[in-house]
């Protein structure tokens, strides 16, 4: 069995830290090599975007840095800088894993050292066709040029492990790839930090949580939200992440960006059901934390979401902007203990058995040891 895995990093969440943890406890040997944007692209952001403002800088700043992530010029910059790197780190032996799908080594090496496999949990075409916004390219020679790319990657990577199935159908149907070079090994949530609340739950009490409050359909839990507290005024609505407006509607506690772990995880701990009906959500970690506070889940139809709530036993999902259906989910769960706890106790369960960075740490070791072993004959 290869032992070593060489990984090309890009932090493109926090939760890679418990990705790498759990395959080291698997008995992997990690390098772990972070690829960076170039420098000068770099310094061409902070120079092009100064503002007098810090905080307009720093969101302009940012924005254009997030505008490279799908430059193709950048792409293959940094599949240049890839290949120099692998020349110099690569061992007889390991398996190169890739962190997302922002740079192809292939390219640059034209034929890599080793087995390559590649992490990833979205897709640009995706994104084209449920979140344009994520998509958005200056003409349609550079998103045509972008898809290529991605193809190029997708299509030479000698396996890929995608966090769920939905980006698995767009890999087979819009990248061509093969169906058997695919394994679909979930996310993780970390459960040793799961501390039983000394306070009862709040049985009429929401809880939302996310920065992206349009894509994460903000806008329909607040019009469903309005339905449900005029029906029942004493159902409330706790809102953390997005920046807190002027005026916050009637039964709504809006806290904000919330920096205090803790605080979330008491609102986990004692809310009745967590809401997020998103437009978009490549996974959505989030759902899984909710869950393994015993916290019933409404999310959207959409993306990776039916796979991790299921129907009627973990909680509930709607199409996304449907404010009415929402707000009959929020109302049968709302101020129903029974019902509460049915759910929660599911959730809890389904993410003890299928979503545990255990379980993602094997499954990928599975899916390496089945190539190998395909390869080797």
């Amino acid at each position: 069995m290869i032992k070593r895995l060489l990984v090309l990093n890009t932090p493109v969440s926090g939760m890679n830290r418990f990705l790498f943890a759990a395959l080291r406890e698997k008995g992997w040997q990690l390098e772990i090599c972070d690829i960076p944007l170039p420098r000068l692209a770099v310094l061409w952001a902070y120079i092009s975007t100064f503002k007098f403002n810090l905080r307009h800088w720093k969101d302009a700043k940012n924005a254009k840095l997030g505008s490279y992530l799908k430059n193709p010029r950048i792409f293959w910059q940094r599949s240049r800088f890839c290949a120099r790197l692998l020349r110099r780190k690569w061992r007889e032996g390991d398996l190169i894993l890739q962190i997302a799908g922002l740079f192809a080594p292939t390219q640059a090496l034209r034929q890599l050292p080793g087995p390559y496999a590649v992490f990833l949990s979205f897709t640009t075409r995706l994104a084209a066709k449920e979140y344009p916004p994520w998509a958005v390219f200056p003409t349609e020679e550079t998103r045509q040029t972008w898809y290529n790319c991605e193809e190029y990657l997708y299509q030479n990577a000698s396996l890929i492990v995608t966090t769920n199935a939905h980006a698995q159908r767009n890999l087979i149907g819009d990248y061509q790839v093969s169906p058997d070079r695919i394994s679909v090994i979930g996310y993780g949530v970390n459960l040793d930090n799961l501390v039983p609340s000394d306070k009862p739950r709040s049985p009429k009490q929401a809880l939302y949580i996310g920065y992206d409050f349009e894509r994460k359909g903000g806008p329909t839990i607040l019009e469903a939200f309005a339905r449900v507290h005029q029906d029942d005024p004493e159902a409330a609505l706790v809102i953390i992440g997005p920046a807190r407006p002027d005026r916050v509607p009637a039964g709504v506690e809006w806290l904000g960006p919330v920096m205090d772990r803790e605080l979330v995880a008491d609102f986990l701990r004692t809310s009745a059901v967590f809401v997020m009906p998103s437009v978009c959500e490549p996974f959505g970690l989030v759902f899984l934390e909710a869950m393994a506070n015993q916290l019933p889940c409404i999310g959207s139809t959409r993306d990776a979401m039916p796979e991790i709530i299921t129907e009627g036993e973990t909680g509930y999902l709607v199409e996304p902007g449907d404010s009415e259906a929402l707000a009959e989910r929020m109302q049968q769960i709302l101020g129903n203990p029974q019902l509460q706890q049915r759910l929660g106790q599911a959730a809890s369960l389904r993410v003890q058995q299928h979503f545990t960075w255990d379980l993602v740490g094997q499954r990928i070791t599975d899916a390496i040891m089945a190539y190998t072993e395909k390869e080797t004959g």
